[in-house]
């Protein structure tokens, strides 16, 4: 990979649980393209962090890889077709949702193509089954009428409150986040028109259920939970701090850890490339000072993968 990859425990949550140790990957926004070069998403090096991010994945022996959006710079097809050649062998399967930068989907994919399987034609949620978890995919970017905003319309609200009654133990993946509780962060990013619009309503359909939020979108890793539903967002594989999350779900609860994928010099070059956007270059600034103060930024710490 050209660097140690470095990984630290994120957060340790109750649930949910399962009885066989089960492992995700939680690979966000690499908002791939193979024609683009600079910008604080650092677009020259998407495909390398997303080849970096599935050997880690590799390494770990995970049982899924979640993508939960923006796998793509623009969603154009030309792009969907580079992101499925550098997914195309996987070491374990795949689950995504769409991102607001990967919408609207291409109208028809291959029947035989990866496509077809990543985003499958019947209606959101997606349910999968990993071992004894139930990861239950959203897609909160197609019905938002905001470009960065995500929305939840009212069908895929009661398909969800369904999927949650037929199991114990889930894993609900998104792309925009919920905006649970983010005491850390919410003076700093600019994130209120980047959440789930009618998040107070999703989450009355999570309450009571032994289950945890995985969004993206964001670029930064956040934890967060309010009225007893768990939300963690998952840092960019792209842009400042370049990394990823695994997730392990076993009868003791859940344990995310945070993953390096870029060494100290090509964390600073990201973090250059961050003064292309003012505003967010200020945001994120704050944020990694915040982190290295207390010695927890992402790619802190022994490295132990």
């Amino acid at each position: 990979m050209g660097h140690t990859a470095r990984r630290r425990v994120l957060t340790r949550l109750p649930a949910p649980t399962t009885t066989t140790p089960t492992r995700l990957a939680v690979i966000s926004d690499p908002h791939l393209t193979r024609r683009h070069r600079g910008t604080w998403k650092v677009l020259h090096e998407t495909e390398d962090r997303l080849t970096r991010a599935l050997s880690v994945a590799r390494g770990a022996d995970v049982d899924a890889i979640c993508l939960p959006g923006d796998l793509t710079k623009d969603g154009t097809r030309r792009q969907f077709e580079g992101a499925f050649r550098t997914l195309a062998d996987p070491p374990a399967p795949l689950v995504a949702v769409p991102g607001n930068h990967d919408v609207p989907l291409p109208a028809e994919w291959p029947d035989d193509g990866p496509g077809a399987s990543l985003y499958p034609a019947e209606p959101y949620p997606h349910v999968e089954t990993v071992n004894g978890l139930t990861v239950i995919g959203l897609d909160t970017a197609s019905a938002a009428t905001d470009r960065a905003g995500g929305y939840l319309p009212p069908e895929q609200l009661d398909r969800l409150e369904r999927a949650l009654e037929a199991t114990s133990q889930s894993v609900v993946l998104a792309h925009h986040p919920l905006g649970a509780d983010w005491t850390d962060v919410e003076d700093a990013l600019p994130t209120e028109p980047f959440l789930v619009e009618n998040a107070a309503e999703v989450i009355d359909r999570l309450r009571g259920h032994a289950t945890v939020v995985i969004a993206g979108h964001v670029h930064w890793p956040i934890v967060g939970r309010t009225e007893g539903v768990s939300e963690v967002v998952a840092p960019a594989t792209c842009s400042y701090p370049q990394a990823m999350l695994l997730v392990t779900v076993a009868a003791s609860g859940t344990t995310v850890e945070l993953v390096a994928l870029a060494s100290e010099d090509e964390r600073a070059d990201a973090r250059r490339h961050l003064h292309d956007d003012p505003v967010l270059d200020g945001a994120y600034a704050k944020l990694a000072a915040r982190a290295q103060g207390r010695g927890t930024s992402p790619g802190s710490g022994p490295p132990n993968a």
